[in-house]
């Protein structure tokens, strides 16, 4: 069986396992047209201290969920900032890897969370969303946001920032999802029905599916 492919029924909280193993790359045990685009920033170039950015990021989402009695699994892996890097080394079907993309409109910070598979569509986001102007948001105009979180690595629990969150409903079809939990070294698989009840993001239509395969999409990241 893969790491942290369980079924749900043995899905449990796992705040013992809080630290995991750093960059030791194992699973922590359970405790259409040219508007559109799938990129977001990508994460730093240097080697922070391995320890430090697992754990301060999962404090922060681990005692929410655990606040909530939700359950939820860990899967520590090694670094990787691209989607297709972390669905091969997690074993995660792009369906399910949801990935958040930090966008503006009007002028203000929302996060757009969708498939790693699909990709945003800003011309629909636009228009479904009802703003005059929608484009993704830079790496200087959101990172002061996350102090928490490696850039690029956002959960998406817009709630916990104080910043909007719009689910596309391509999503909402998957019983559980995994996203970075504030680390390119973790990731967090949950149900998609307790993400939905604590964070009750608008789900809205805004994305398409990448034109060619999603292994060979590189750029992609989360």
């Amino acid at each position: 069986m893969r790491p942290g492919r369980e079924k749900d029924s043995a899905i449990t909280p796992i705040a013992q396992y809080a630290t995991g193993r750093c960059c030791s790359g194992r699973a922590t045990p359970p405790h259409n047209g040219p508007t559109h685009t799938d990129t977001d920033t990508p994460g730093p170039s240097g080697p922070p201290d391995c320890r430090q950015e697992v754990t301060m990021p999962l404090n922060k989402i681990r005692a929410f969920l655990d606040e909530h009695h939700v359950k939820y699994v860990v899967i520590s892996h090694s670094k990787a900032y691209t989607a297709q890097g972390i669905a091969a080394i997690a074993h995660i079907p792009g369906q399910e890897l949801a990935k958040t993309v930090i966008v503006k409109l009007d002028g203000a910070l929302a996060m757009a969370v969708l498939p790693a598979s699909f990709q945003v569509d800003l011309l629909a986001l636009k228009k479904v969303v009802g703003v005059k102007d929608a484009s993704l948001a830079s790496e200087r105009e959101f990172k002061q946001h996350f102090p928490d979180c490696e850039t690029g690595a956002m959960p998406p629990f817009g709630n916990l920032y104080a910043i909007p969150v719009y689910v596309d409903e391509t999503l909402t079809r998957d019983r559980e999802i995994a996203f970075n939990a504030g680390t390119h070294l973790e990731l967090i698989r949950m149900a998609y029905s307790d993400f939905a009840s604590l964070v009750k993001p608008m789900v809205l239509g805004f994305s398409t599916r990448h034109s060619g395969p999603f292994d060979r999409e590189p750029e992609l990241v989360l």
